[in-house]
């Protein structure tokens, strides 16, 4: 019997956002006659730690909640503590990878694993944040990370040139692009809409305008508010349902709502375990964001077959083709969104033919099983068991 590859995942947090969710389902189908599987934490612990035990794989939690300031000795010895542990659970594992995603775990995890001598490194770009660009200080960490990595795995074009252009110690022969991936049957749903409807106190012929987001500041649902206002002017029947968890900004944004005038139309749903479902009642998805990597949002609501607005942030490029499977606008214009949202809301058939195309490219180009077999080729290259003995890049 071939010896399984090992690998130990370090996340930063178990909350449920886009990377987690990817992280679930690549976990969920990936061989366990080859693959051993192992996933450390550390920071907010959340939903997602058990639905990974529910699967089976063990998860160790450390209790680390990152520098609560950086002038206090305290802070420093409870970091070292943490490391220490961290790189003592790596050793005592063995694995033959680690690999993490966000921010401060590829930190934390690149100099565990570099210090526990594991022999293959893998961290990720997952978005196009600006803090790598504007402090020193995460300059600095990042290009220690980067050079202790053996590959650097982006969900897209986007990041991996936004990485390559604002980082040190990274080459373009060692960032990959792995596109994200969906069960895109999972949202082809059938959906009484009429009932769905009455249960969110909708009218049956009511307009409905969804944002799947978590509430954070880069998602620009400011914009998507004000553009609310706008639209409203011509269809005051129109609603808008944000759906996703409240990170401290709903109160706000309820608030801007309210003196723009829409408080009544916009509807703050939190998270959702029936997104697929509420998915299905939308006449439009619209994501907003300043910032992205390859949103989840997006790729679902293709999975759905709605007709979709978005911005051209990051890699939301990659997922629509303008004038194809939606529209796509420029960011931070709330007229451009509401422009756009006007001009489907007076045209079912585009809206239609956006919908089957997209969800069309969401079955052929981004499916789960695609973004299965690609991490599970790539595993076995990167610890030579593959039949290339040599990475190449993915389309």
């Amino acid at each position: 019997m071939k010896k399984k590859i090992k690998i130990v995942y370090l996340l930063g947090s178990f909350d449920i956002g886009g990377t987690e969710t990817q992280i679930l389902e690549t976990l969920r189908r990936l061989d366990r006659d080859r693959f051993e599987l192992r996933v450390a934490g550390f920071g907010k612990d959340g939903v997602l730690r058990r639905q990974l035990e529910s699967l089976g794989i063990f998860v160790t939690m450390f209790e680390f909640f990152g520098l609560n300031t950086k002038t206090r000795i305290s802070s420093y010895w409870h970091l070292a503590k943490f490391l220490t542990s961290l790189i003592f659970y790596i050793r005592r594992e063995q694995p033959d990878i680690v690999q993490t995603f966000l921010f401060w775990a590829n930190i934390y995890g690149s100099i565990a694993a570099k210090l526990a001598r594991v022999p293959v490194i893998i961290t990720g770009r997952r978005g196009l944040s600006e803090r790598d660009i504007l402090r020193p200080y995460y300059r600095w960490l990042l290009a220690l990370s980067n050079r202790w990595a053996t590959l650097i795995l982006s969900n897209s074009e986007a990041a991996k040139q936004h990485s390559l252009l604002h980082e040190s110690g990274i080459t373009a022969d060692k960032i990959f692009v792995l596109r994200n991936g969906i069960d895109y049957r999972r949202y082809q749903v059938t959906v009484d809409r009429q009932n769905k409807r009455q249960e969110l106190n909708i009218s049956p012929d009511a307009p409905v305008i969804g944002i799947v987001s978590n509430l954070r500041p880069y998602k620009g649902l400011q914009d998507a508010i004000e553009a609310a206002m706008y639209v409203y002017r011509s269809f005051p029947d129109v609603v808008w349902l944000f759906i996703g968890r409240d990170d401290g900004l709903q109160a706000d944004f309820a608030g801007l709502a309210d003196r723009l005038g829409v408080g009544h139309v916009v509807r703050f749903l939190g998270q959702r375990n029936d997104v697929p479902e509420l998915l299905a009642t939308l006449d439009i998805l619209v994501s907003s964001s300043h910032s992205e990597g390859l949103p989840n949002a997006v790729l679902e609501g293709m999975a759905a077959g709605k007709a979709i607005v978005a911005t051209r942030a990051g890699g939301t490029i990659e997922l629509i083709d303008n004038e194809r499977s939606g529209l796509l606008i420029p960011e931070r214009d709330p007229i451009a969104i509401a422009q756009a949202v006007e001009r489907l809301l007076r045209d079912q058939r585009l809206r239609e033919q956006f919908g089957q195309y997209a969800r069309q490219e969401a079955e052929s180009r981004f499916s789960i099983g695609r973004l299965i077999s690609q991490t599970e080729t790539l595993y076995n290259e990167v610890c030579g068991k593959g039949t290339s003995h040599r990475l190449q890049p993915f389309l």
